[in-house]
């Protein structure tokens, strides 16, 4: 108030008292002043006798009844009255039934029958009695239930202390939050209070509990299902990524995974070893056979040689028109990419990261645990499908195909050529003079090269023939030689 009102507040309420009231003996006592330069802050207090003094009301309310015990429990069959020793007097008949009936309840220490799990207090008489009006109280059996020992109820409600019989009244309902709580303590529907929510949050409860298990089971179908399609792209990313293998070398193709423009990727091997196989009785099969005849027998062949050259360290370049077999041995990451820009080069790690890739290394790994060199992972090749040839049969002849085999060793170009048609191709002098070796060759015998017989020699693990000179195309001659066998077994894949 503003200042230097204190008196007249002071005046303004005795004449209130003595107008309105008819109260004249009041005594108005400044208790507390904590006024200040900017404001007045009075604290007053007003002492008189108001005993007098009775409330008008619009309505006369009807005196009611005593109610009786037998009522009242009827009316609150969850309900515990206590005496000051906090003995049990009487108990809610719906609380009685759910204990056994030879369990002694009446006359009992409450504490022995629940124990108090909210508020945090000791069970006391006078603690109680100073809390009791002010906070909820939440109990829990201690004596095991008529349904099982092991289940649990749970009664929450106020406690109302009765001033003439020096009692304690809990006034409580059971603290259910769906049907199957309900059903575990041995109580019904009809066992619950009509005067409070608890039917209502029972059967909304039930409901929502239906909801959740209907989301629940739709959420664990679609839990197979994204697993079982989880599992169906795992398989399809495998068979797209063994298709991509085979029709480039695995560096290659992560480059363009990773997003290295196609035509920008070339590479210098310094050394690989090449080989050709050329079936001969390619004019054999198309004179005398429908082409589809002729495509499935051929087939046949170039699966064979697919089956064996997976088992070894090599990449299957390609099939010619004229029914020769290009594979290579040797092919690592030499990559570097073109700039379209400025033409300069930049040198790409493609070697990969996941555990994926490092289990395609471990693989490339274990198809040549004796670290064989190139060279002599084609010599072994070449050895191998030599001696598979002779149990695959010209239909015309009814004799093994004939074959030429003939390999180099050396330096290679390598590169991604085309757009839509994505194709691995190697050039250089040794793609030429490999082929020549084939060409040159006899059939059912594996030419070698100069170069390649000394790769071979080193180790002496094949044994070789020397068959001359032979004029080699835009070169001078070279010396050749037969491959006729190994010195020992080759376990060049694990088994």
């Amino acid at each position: 108030m503003r200042h230097g009102l204190t008196h007249f507040a002071i005046g303004g309420l005795k004449a209130v008292a003595s107008v309105i009231y008819n109260q004249n003996d009041i005594h108005v006592i400044v208790q507390h002043d904590f006024s200040t330069n900017d404001y007045s802050q009075v604290f007053i207090w007003v002492q008189f006798d108001n005993k007098n003094y009775k409330t008008k009301r619009l309505f006369n309310f009807p005196s009611l009844p005593d109610l009786s015990v037998t009522t009242f429990f009827q009316v609150f069959p969850f309900s515990i009255l206590m005496n000051s020793s906090l003995r049990i007097h009487h108990m809610g008949k719906n609380i009685v039934k759910i204990f056994p009936d030879d369990t002694p309840l009446i006359g009992q220490l409450l504490n022995d029958v629940f124990q108090i799990i909210q508020p945090g207090i000791f069970f006391e008489w006078d603690k109680i009695l100073s809390y009791g009006q002010y906070i909820v109280f939440m109990m829990e059996n201690r004596l095991p239930l008529r349904i099982g020992s092991s289940s649990r109820i749970r009664l929450k409600g106020q406690m109302k202390y009765i001033q003439n019989k020096n009692m304690l009244w809990f006034l409580c309902h059971p603290v259910l939050e769906i049907v199957d709580d309900m059903i575990s303590t041995g109580l019904h529907l009809t066992d619950l209070s009509l005067f409070d929510n608890t039917n209502g949050l029972l059967i909304t409860g039930t409901s929502q509990q239906q909801q959740l298990e209907e989301i629940t089971l739709r959420q664990n179908v679609w839990r197979r299902k994204a697993s079982y399609i989880r599992k169906k792209l795992s398989t399809s990313h495998k068979t797209n990524q063994s298709l991509l293998y085979s029709t480039m070398p695995k560096h290659i193709a992560r480059l363009l995974q990773s997003g290295v423009q196609v035509n920008s990727i070339n590479e210098c091997q310094p050394f690989v070893s090449i080989m050709f196989i050329n079936v001969m009785d390619l004019k054999t099969l198309t004179d005398h056979l429908d082409a589809t005849h002729a495509i499935t027998y051929l087939n046949n062949v170039v699966i064979l040689f697919d089956a064996i050259a997976d088992k070894y360290d090599v990449f299957k370049v390609e099939i010619r028109a004229d029914a020769s077999y290009m594979a290579v041995a040797g092919i690592h990451d030499q990559a570097c990419i073109t700039r379209p820009s400025n033409g300069s080069q930049l040198s790409l790690m493609s070697s990969a990261n996941g555990e994926e890739d490092d289990k395609e290394e471990n693989d490339d790994q274990k198809k040549n645990l004796f670290e064989l060199n190139s060279t002599e992972i084609i010599a072994a090749l070449s050895l191998e499908l030599l001696q598979a040839s002779e149990d695959i049969h010209n239909p015309i002849t009814n004799k093994p195909f004939d074959l030429k085999f003939g390999f180099h060793s050396g330096m290679a170009i390598g590169g991604i050529i085309g757009i839509r048609n994505y194709q691995y191709c190697l050039f250089g002098d040794t793609v030429k003079i490999a082929s020549q070796m084939m060409t040159t060759g006899e059939v059912g015998r594996i030419h070698v090269s100069q170069t390649a017989y000394s790769h071979l020699v080193k180790d002496r693990r094949f044994t070789l023939e020397y068959r001359g000179q032979m004029n080699i195309e835009d070169s001078e001659p070279i010396d050749t030689f037969w491959l006729t066998g190994s010195t020992a077994i080759l376990p060049t894949t694990k088994n």
